[in-house]
């Protein structure tokens, strides 16, 4: 959900402690306005059906082993499709191997691609909770105190 707040690739980086495998650019110039995360696995099997790209996408062991599975021809079938569609960002979890083909359409498509050491669960749980404060709504009120007849 977009909130119409955005915080930048460059501060989820350092407060979660992602490595960085690939960036397109500064990510201090990548802004993240999507709460919620995926994990695209519907997606690498080829459905796109309600899929929203700007979403931080989550690559977890079921995803990275599913990859493993298909042929070298539909493995970048399915990489190319995935990364053509431009997500906000792609984070492998759990130390995975990042393979070079995924490096290579991360690069074409400009998508940036970060990893963390921490089991996938844990992780989502974590960017979750810290996205729903950074793109939380906010409320700003400016308060005056007065004194009236020496009430105040």
């Amino acid at each position: 959900m977009n909130s119409g707040f955005t915080v930048t690739l460059e501060k989820i980086i350092k407060d979660l402690s992602l490595e960085k495998v690939y960036l397109p650019k500064d990510p201090k110039d990548i802004l993240i306005s999507n709460n919620e995360v995926n994990r695209p696995g519907l997606q690498l099997a080829g459905y796109y059906g309600y899929y929203e790209h700007e979403r931080l996408q989550i690559i977890g062991k079921m995803e990275s082993q599913y990859i493993v599975t298909l042929d070298e021809e539909e493995r970048k079938k399915k990489l190319e499709e995935f990364f053509a569609s431009r997500p906000a960002g792609v984070i492998y979890t759990t130390s995975i191997p990042v393979f070079d083909d995924v490096i290579e359409y991360a690069e074409k498509y400009e998508v940036p691609l970060l990893r963390t050491t921490e089991k996938t669960s844990d992780f989502m749980a974590a960017l979750i909770a810290y996205l729903n404060v950074e793109l939380g709504p906010r409320i700003t009120r400016h308060g005056v105190l007065v004194e009236v007849y020496g009430e105040g």
